[in-house]
Formats: C-alpha cells, structure tokens, sequence
C-alpha cells in the first residue's frame, strides 16, 4: 500500500496552568501577527496552541472570527461524556469548542495526578469518539531507563494506549523522555530515533490497531521544543474544514528540552 511518508513541520505550545482567558486574546492575536509579519507559511509549518481550558472558548472566538490560521487543542480530556464526575471536561464539550487535538499522557498527569496506561488508554478511546486527534505522550523516566533500558517503557505505554482504537484512528505519538526534564541533559536525536523506530513496530502484537503491519501507515516522526518548559505536538487536521491526513497516521514526537520562553514560541525542528 503506497502511503504519505511527507513530514510536515510545526510549531506548538502547552500553555500549562499559564495566562487567563484575556490574557490567552491577546497572546495568540500577538502571536498571529508576528508570526504573518514574518510572513510564515502556516500551510508548510503548522502552529497549534494548547491553552487552559478556561481559555478554549476565548481562543475558539477569536480564530474564528478573525480566520486566524492557528490551531488549538486541550491539555487533557475525561474518559466519560457525562455525569457526575466533578472537574472533568468531555470530549463532546471540547468538540463543541472546536478543539483539534487534545493532549493525553502527559508525564505531569502521570507523575501528579497517577495515571496510568489504562486510563490513558480510556481517555485515548474517548478523544477519538468524539473526532478528536489524541496526542499521545509516552516517556521513561531515569529509573526506567536503567532498569528496563531505552524504548520499553514508551513502547508498552503506547501499546495499551492503542489497545481499543481503530488502524484507522488519527493519532499523534509524543515522546517525553522524563529522564531530561530539569535534568540539563537533552535526549538526543540518536535516541529519539530510536525510540520512534520502536515504537513503529513495537504494538504489532496488537492486532486492533494495525500499527507495524505492511498494511498500516507509518509512524511519522517529529523533535520538539518546549515553551513554559511545555509539551508540543501536532497531527493532521481532520475537520472538513481542514486538509485531512491519510487515515491511520501515527507520527512520533520527540519531547526535547530547550531554554524556556516567554512570549514567543519555541520551533520545532524536523
């Protein structure tokens, strides 16, 4: 099967717990306009935002109303689509929103809030029900990586992650090597390949998900910066308003550390 293999650069920010919804109106009307007056091709390198959720609304309003060529996602979504789960945010209310992609794996949420592959599976499940693109963060820490060695904790990460979704799913996959973080060390571009060629054909075993096999599309692979020492990604838009990827997709991004910013975006490199 001849598949797309093109990669196609970005820019995106997880805003963390940063910037109220005013301010999040004014960062990304700055943040357009710098980034037209340096006449940037949104159509060759994409840029995403991932504000608070309290700012999505804002922001939807804005991109909308002024056609800014921005996309936006959320930081996390429920596993459930309602009822009385006090605090959580469904995917239906983030579809509603116009959200893109939502981020799910997170190694604060993992590390801060205990969750686990089975619950980011879940939530995985729940993000692509309602249409939108998980971005799947995946990562070891210092600990894993001398007990069990490079690749094999993202990898069985991202196995279950991919447990309940369709070949057919778009996904993003974002390595974090936690190892790094605040660490002064940076995972370098050796490694972070070889954790994405892993990954590419470590679920195989999994035969729900299609991934590894000659009739799945690749893993495509991306390295990131960090703005507010954030995680970025992307993935294609699959919105009809929005050029689609081939079904399937699975890119690979590398979680890579680099001084922090404020007011300005880091660029990710290829």
């Amino acid at each position: 099967m001849a598949v797309n293999t093109q990669r196609t650069p970005l820019i995106a920010g997880n805003w963390k717990m940063n910037l109220d919804h005013l301010q999040a109106i004014a960062f990304v009307q700055k943040l357009a306009w710098n980034l037209k007056d340096a006449k940037h091709d949104f159509a060759s390198v994409e840029v995403a935002v991932f504000p608070p959720f309290t700012d999505l609304r804002s922001v939807q309003t804005l991109v909308s109303a002024d056609k800014l060529p921005v996309v936006f996602g959320a930081q996390d979504v429920s596993a459930h689509d309602s009822g009385a789960f006090t605090g959580e945010i469904s995917g239906a209310f983030l579809a509603q929103l116009e959200c893109t992609y939502v981020l799910i794996g997170h190694s604060e949420r993992r590390t801060l809030h205990g969750e686990n592959d089975e619950e980011v599976a879940a939530k995985v499940t729940a993000a692509v029900k309602h249409g939108l693109v998980p971005i799947i963060c995946v990562g070891e820490t210092a600990a894993d990586l001398e007990l069990h060695g490079p690749s094999a904790v993202p990898v069985a990460q991202l196995r279950t992650a991919l447990s309940g979704i369709d070949s057919a799913a778009d996904i993003v996959v974002a390595y974090e090597p936690v190892w790094a973080i605040g660490s002064g060390q940076a995972a370098t571009p050796e490694q972070a390949e070889q954790v994405a060629a892993q990954a590419a054909s470590g679920p195989q075993r999994n035969s729900r998900t299609g991934c590894g096999r000659q009739d799945a599309h690749p893993l495509r692979r991306f390295r990131e910066g960090r703005q507010h020492r954030g995680l970025h990604a992307r993935a294609q838009r699959r919105r009809s308003t929005r050029r689609r990827s081939k079904p399937g997709h699975r890119r690979v991004l590398q979680h890579r550390p680099i001084p922090e910013t404020r007011g300005r975006l880091a660029r990710s490199s290829t």
